[in-house]
């Protein structure tokens, strides 16, 4: 059972909150689902050579991206790289599927080591034909699981929760140059009506709905968590209200500014915003755009879940042979290159 928050203000946690991403220099906003599968289309078709999707966690941009390339190209025509790889079997599965699409998830890790940042700068080339390059001992003899040296027409996509977008880093710069740059940055009710398309329990989606403008941050893995705390007989609902704003919050001190009638304008508020050192004008206007967005779901009819509850699946390692040894040869060679 979840533990009851404290009635009163002193049994009250304060929480300072930021629920929009400072846009970085050099990306481009998508705001929309639909943005993200027309831009997993054009880089299916060959149009991009280098895609940098970057985000909040748990808005489901690799979903999206994935279902929508599985759809135009096919999930035999591209390479889907998870988190977990490191550098050298990065390096490694780039030479076996060599000239397919390749999609990099969750690609912080890769993206802070400097063997990483070396691979992606070497991805990220504008010439058709890259030349990538892994000059260690891993490399020589009969038993090598790649060449040294390759070419490859690979075009990349880079999704990832988080960008450095040229903060001081030259190698992140580097890679940036070469490709297109998007932060998805997708308002309350964009998520709140994308979840209705998968989400099973109506119950559930009906009470975010109703505190929808008041979440600290709405997320896909949010209704999850509540279904998992339903179905186990824990509060739900009281899981949900902790995630209101407290009044120390950002977005709470942005409400009280747009209801008060005192100020003529949004300007003066942002100014009045500024001054009490909670951030800059534009800082400000983003998080009132989210509150009008979040509140526009008042005027909408209501969405009903097209979902079903998952079904327990078979073991996918089932059958299969693994390779222990794998692992250790990895991070032999990433420590030589390192």
């Amino acid at each position: 059972m979840v533990e009851k928050r404290k009635s009163g203000r002193t049994g009250r946690k304060r929480i300072h909150v930021s629920t929009r991403p400072d846009k970085p220099v050099g990306a481009g906003t998508l705001t929309k689902y639909d943005d993200i599968r027309a831009k997993a289309v054009k880089f299916a078709e060959g149009k991009y050579n280098l895609f940098v999707l970057t985000g909040p966690p748990g808005i489901s941009k690799t979903t999206v991206f994935k279902k929508a390339l599985e759809e135009v190209a096919g999930p035999e025509n591209f390479l889907f790289i998870e988190a977990n790889a490191s550098p050298f079997g990065t390096y490694c599965k780039l030479w076996q599927h060599r000239n397919k699409l390749v999609v990099l998830d969750d690609a912080d890790q890769l993206n802070e080591q400097p063997a990483g940042k070396r691979l992606l700068k070497q991805l990220g080339q504008s010439e058709q034909w890259k030349r990538l390059s892994w000059e260690t001992k891993a490399m020589t003899g009969k038993q090598a699981p790649a060449p040294s040296e390759f070419f490859t027409e690979s075009k990349v996509c880079i999704i990832t929760n988080k960008w450095e977008f040229r903060q001081g880093d030259v190698h992140t710069a580097a890679v940036e140059d070469r490709g297109q740059c998007y932060l998805f940055d997708p308002p309350a009710l964009e998520v709140h009506h994308y979840t209705s398309g998968w989400f099973w329990d109506q119950e559930i989606y009906d009470e975010v709905a109703r505190n929808l403008p008041y979440l600290r941050s709405v997320t896909c893995r949010l209704y999850f968590k509540l279904d998992q705390m339903k179905r186990a007989g824990d509060d739900w609902r009281e899981y949900l209200l902790q995630h209101v704003y407290d009044e120390e919050d950002v977005m709470f001190k942005v409400q009280r500014l747009l209801m008060d009638k005192t100020f003529k304008s949004n300007n003066e508020r942002g100014t009045k915003f500024q001054a009490d050192g909670l951030g800059s004008k534009s800082t400000f206007y983003r998080y009132a755009n989210d509150i009008g967005q979040r509140y526009k779901l008042k005027e909408l009819p209501a969405y009903t879940v097209k979902g079903t509850l998952p079904t327990q699946q078979p073991d996918p390692m089932q059958g299969l042979e693994v390779d222990e040894d794998e692992s250790e040869d990895e991070d032999e060679a990433d420590g030589e290159e390192d």
